[in-house]
């Protein structure tokens, strides 16, 4: 069974186009890795992404995730959904993120 993971991840720059690319990023080196990015969360001023990852193991996040260029990505903290099942998050996700405040 897969773990959820939480990680925060500072851009190079805080611009739209920036965190976008980062987002892609993060994408494309977990599915390498053999993991999944479930959600991300951008803050408004672009300046912070929060991201949901499923993989076996921290570690295995950690390999992926030096692959990305950020100005800081945090430890992968585990974390439990609550209140949803994954499977119907995966099913209902939209294409694009959102933004927070």
């Amino acid at each position: 069974m897969s773990n959820l993971f939480l990680v925060e991840i500072s851009p190079t720059s805080s611009d739209r186009v920036t965190a976008s690319v980062t987002v892609a990023a993060v994408q494309r080196e977990v599915a390498d890795a053999g993991a999944e990015l479930i959600e991300t969360q951008i803050t408004a001023d672009h300046g912070r992404i929060f991201a949901i990852l499923e993989a076996d193991s921290a570690a295995t996040l950690v390999e992926a995730l030096g692959n990305v260029q950020a100005d800081e990505i945090s430890e992968p903290a585990q974390v439990r959904l609550v209140g949803a099942e994954l499977e119907a998050i995966k099913a209902a996700r939209p294409e694009a993120g959102y933004l927070v405040e």
